[in-house]
């Protein structure tokens, strides 16, 4: 309902009503069907999550849940049998898809060399 209190009010119908801190999401005044296209495609692909009102970490835990939905998908998708044509098992299959899907993500930074090279202020909580 906090949520929606910041799009549900008499406001927004005030050209250039702010519906969060970011320049980029405001109410756009009702000029013509031009303004509305324009305004529409000039909005990001991915939304921010402070557009919700959320913690950036909210980016994090939808990552999360949609790794697991696609592991979960393969797993279901996979055959029962415990052997494939090919000789491998389910396991062996899934282990390989899991194992190449991996190996295309890039490696970490090397934090340690990075904050030789480019030091700044550490900070302690």
């Amino acid at each position: 309902m906090n949520i929606l209190e910041d799009y549900y009010c008499l406001d927004v119908l005030q050209d250039g009503y702010k519906f969060s801190t970011s320049p980029i999401y405001y109410s756009i005044p009702a000029d013509s069907y031009l303004g509305y296209k324009n305004y529409l495609k000039g909005l990001p692909l991915e939304e921010n999550t402070e557009i919700f009102s959320m913690h950036e970490n909210a980016n994090i835990t939808f990552a999360q849940k949609e790794t697991f939905t696609l592991f979960n998908t393969l797993v279901a998708l996979m055959p029962k049998t415990s052997k494939s044509g090919s000789g491998k098992s389910r396991d062996e299959i899934l282990m390989e898809t899991v194992q190449s899907m991996q190996s295309k993500i890039p490696k970490p930074f090397p934090i340690d060399h990075v904050m030789k090279k480019y030091p700044i202020g550490i900070f302690f909580f």
